[in-house]
């Protein structure tokens, strides 16, 4: 059960650093069947997740604070989901216990998930 990263380009970008990405099911793989597309805010020194479920999920983190967790045969881990304003596309295969975390002490932010299926028999587990 391997995390899967795609490295993606904003559709444009200006010279003061605005950019933009045109969300659309171009961004996923072929055999990512796209049922849900959510936009999750999640407060300072927050977590999300800290879960387990048979779904398979992407995510898009929108700044440098979110932090995504996860359990494996190897143990723990963690990866910064922005780094070097590189925006990437993490995906989750299903039954991988995972969170995210906003480690900003002052702002929300922003995680663009899809998802294969619909939310159901999700198990918690203490990540972090």
């Amino acid at each position: 059960m391997e995390i899967q990263r795609i490295i993606i380009a904003p559709s444009y970008k200006k010279e003061n650093g605005l950019w933009v990405l045109h969300i659309d099911t171009s961004l996923l793989p072929s055999e990512f069947n796209l049922v849900e597309q959510s936009l999750v805010s999640i407060p300072p020194q927050e977590v999300g997740g800290n879960h387990k479920h048979p779904r398979q999920e992407a995510f898009i983190a929108t700044n440098k604070d979110l932090v995504l967790y996860w359990l494996d045969k190897k143990g723990k881990h963690e990866e910064t989901m922005l780094i070097s304003d590189n925006l990437t596309i993490f995906i989750m295969p299903p039954y991988l216990p995972h969170a995210v975390f906003n480690k900003s002490t002052i702002s929300n932010a922003l995680l663009y998930e899809f998802a294969d299926d619909k939310q159901h028999n999700v198990e918690t587990i203490k990540i972090i």
